[in-house]
């Protein structure tokens, strides 16, 4: 998939291209993008149970949000599936401090 600005991770505007070309304003989800980065900004690290319980969210809406994180350099995800645990990046930090 192409995506705008893919070799540059460290855009917060190249995410917010992203998700505004790919999540559509859904009831429920608008700013969920931002609540994600700021939760983890405040917490440190969460397991993916905890992160999808802050966010209110389906999940549905959460798990194609997530991967779109973790694929414009965000987030990363570790451990085995299931507890996994997601991080922001050095780019997420960033994008947290601007959008906060």
């Amino acid at each position: 998939m192409n995506r705008p600005g893919s070799g540059n991770a460290n855009s917060f505007g190249t995410f917010l291209e992203y998700v505004n070309a790919h999540e559509p304003d859904r009831a429920g989800t608008s700013g969920a993008p931002l609540k994600l980065l700021q939760t983890l900004a405040a917490s440190g690290p969460l397991p993916v149970a905890d992160l999808l319980s802050a966010s209110q969210m389906r999940i549905t809406d959460f798990t194609n949000l997530l991967s779109s994180m973790k694929d414009v350099g965000l987030v990363t995800l570790a451990g085995a599936p299931g507890p996994e645990t997601v991080s922001l990046t050095a780019s997420g930090e960033l994008a947290a401090r601007m959008a906060g």
